[in-house]
């Protein structure tokens, strides 16, 4: 057989091609089907299918139109089960309606998503592979319509409801859940997408209202006899005073498993919650989807985000840098959605420098959970009290007109300092930051001025490690008194009992910057991750609970029409003496900047 040749569509008349499953009987006979065009504009009955594609290295053979196209083994395992014995169905597959091959074609199908799964019969959720306890739950869910689990198994109630958690999270950690193509095909569904696996359907909503009914009625089911039977199994003779009380508790605590497995991105708990649409919450809502082409972390969200469908067209020749360029100004500029700074970090990389990118260009397309956990560590260690960084209506980001800027209200904390860099060991990065406050007690005659900056050093390198986790303020003061080394034996009995947890702790200095910031009340301390200089600008943008790194550009550049200093974004750092802890007597730094404005920065 020959390969299968496409005919051109007409993108002006919205034009797709539909897949009719030829019908046989046999289940072991190879897929046939073929394909005819059809325009969105008219009416068109079909069924639009949703699957995780899978290893393309690997393909089966189907026949179409009489001639050979591979498909995935996801792929071809789905369409088999679609196929029926007697009729033809007709379906919408990317992988076989789209010529794969043609970028124009490509795109221009990309931007009709929205129409396919939202005009289609019905969507189609091939879940692929599942584990055992998901398919027990699925068997269970189809066999026991009217039953309850907990009646029809030798478990008693708690045991139930823990299987049950087990089944559900199983069911949730199916690969289809954490693909982003599925996400948006998913929620464009006009009607409750249809779940498929092996010859079995059902609805996601239908399973975990049935486990909500179960797990309600397992409430009402706990009586004193059933403690009892609980507790005998348990060999305890004389149930506690309060024992009822603690298998409700537990049992709430398996209840809320269930509720918890629930991805968050799947089911909207109160139907009538309007969908979301903002790129940028779409972006946050599926930060941990993936994807094989990095554009499509933006361009599999564009069907539900018409939008920015219609600003910037989903175009496959386009890099990584101009889509994340072109997210970045739409989010900020049309959305004035601060937030994604709290999950994206900036398009700094090193590898992935480009210098025609402005520097407040954010990266969609990291998925690292521990590059994101470091990014993040800044600025969840900060604890900012909300009216150092409220957004009010009149301090909204603004994107000028060439993309180029983006004009961000923010209260200026101070100027850095000559920077030192931490080494890669977590103890000799606590035996450099004692030797830099042995330093400032030999540079500074003042003795009150020194013991400020000793203090803020300290609690800087405390709050910073999240050590107040491990230990009193007051304590970790008494082990900064003694020098970690071998030699002195103070230190290691002041730590006892301590020094595994803060060993752990200290890793969080390694290979960090500590710097020292001139404040509007005095020298103050901080650590970052990025590379800081001396004069480097610390500020707190209107919007976001975080401190970014500015760094002038030495001439003034032309912004709107008028000549205006300009910033480069560096990065994110921690300042000490900003955050909000509920201490008796606030930090003067944070009492002066509740009453600092905020001005204009013109970052490029």
């Amino acid at each position: 057989m020959m390969p299968l040749s496409y005919d051109k569509l007409d993108s002006s008349a919205n034009q797709i091609r539909l897949l009719t499953i030829i019908p046989d009987e046999n289940d072991e006979s190879p897929v046939r089907g073929s394909l005819h065009t059809v325009s969105l504009n008219d009416t068109c009955d079909f069924d639009a299918l949703s699957y995780v594609w899978g290893d393309t290295s690997v393909t089966v053979d189907i026949s179409v139109d009489d001639c050979l196209v591979g498909v995935t083994p996801n792929l071809h395992a789905f369409l088999r089960r679609l196929r029926q014995p007697k009729t033809g169905r007709t379906v919408w597959v990317d992988y076989v309606c789209i010529n794969q091959n043609d970028i124009s074609e490509r795109n221009s199908q990309v931007a009709l998503m929205c129409q396919i799964y939202s005009t289609a019969r019905s969507v189609v959720a091939w879940l692929g592979d599942l584990a055992p306890e998901a398919l027990e739950l699925i068997e269970w869910y189809h066999a026991n319509r009217t039953g309850f689990y907990f009646e029809s198994t030798g478990f008693n109630i708690i045991g139930a409801i823990s299987w049950l958690s087990l089944c559900a999270n199983a069911l949730c950690c199916a690969q289809y859940w954490h693909r982003l193509w599925t996400f948006q095909e998913w929620h464009l569904s006009r009607n409750a997408p249809v779940c498929m696996h092996g010859k079995a359907t059902f609805t996601i909503g239908n399973i975990f209202s049935r486990l909500h009914e179960e797990a309600l009625v397992a409430r009402r089911r706990i009586t004193d006899d059933i403690v009892l039977g609980i507790l005998s199994t348990l060999n305890t003779l004389e149930p506690p005073e309060g024992s009822k009380t603690l298998i409700i508790l537990e049992l709430q605590q398996k209840l809320g498993k269930l509720v918890n497995n629930i991805p968050r991105d799947v089911l909207r708990l109160n139907p009538g919650t309007s969908r979301l649409s903002g790129l940028g919450d779409l972006l946050l809502l599926t930060l941990d989807r993936q994807c094989s082409n990095e554009l499509d972390k933006v361009y599999a969200l564009y069907g539900l985000s018409p939008v920015v469908r219609q600003t910037y067209h989903p175009d496959y020749r386009k890099t990584i840098s101009q889509v994340n360029h072109e997210t970045t100004s739409f989010i900020l500029g049309h959305e004035a959605n601060m937030n994604i700074f709290d999950e994206f970090d900036f398009y700094l990389n090193p590898l992935k420098k480009d210098e025609s990118l402005p520097s407040w260009t954010l990266d969609f397309t990291m998925t690292d959970p521990e590059h994101r956990a470091k990014m993040q560590h800044s600025f969840k260690t900060l604890n900012l009290d909300k009216a150092l960084w409220e957004q009010r209506q009149d301090h909204t980001p603004i994107i000028t007109g060439d993309m180029q800027t983006l004009k961000l209200w923010c209260r200026q904390v101070g100027f850095s300092a000559v920077p030192y860099l931490l080494c890669s060991k977590a103890l000799e990065c606590l035996w450099e930051v004692q030797m830099l406050a042995k330093a400032f007690m030999e540079d500074v005659k003042d003795s009150k001025y020194f013991w400020d900056r000793r203090e803020a050093m300290i609690k800087a390198t405390y709050y910073y490690a999240n050590c107040s986790k491990i230990v009193p303020l007051n304590t970790f003061f008494d082990f900064m008194k003694y020098c970690i080394s071998d030699e002195d034996e103070q230190f290691w009995e002041t730590t006892r009992g301590y020094f595994t947890a803060l060993y752990l702790a200290f890793q969080k200095l390694e290979e960090q910057r500590f710097f020292p910031v001139t404040t509007p009340t005095g020298i103050t301390f901080g650590f970052t991750n990025c590379e800081i200089e001396p004069f480097d600008h610390l500020v707190i943008p209107c919007g976001i609970a975080q401190v970014f790194v500015l760094r002038p550009i030495p001439k003034e550049m032309l912004v709107d029409g008028e000549e205006v200093q300009c910033f480069k974004v560096i990065g994110r750092a921690y300042v000490e003496g900003i955050s909000d802890r509920e201490e008796a007597m606030p930090d003067p730094l944070r009492s002066e900047m509740e009453k600092t404005s905020p001005k204009l920065f013109c970052l490029r």
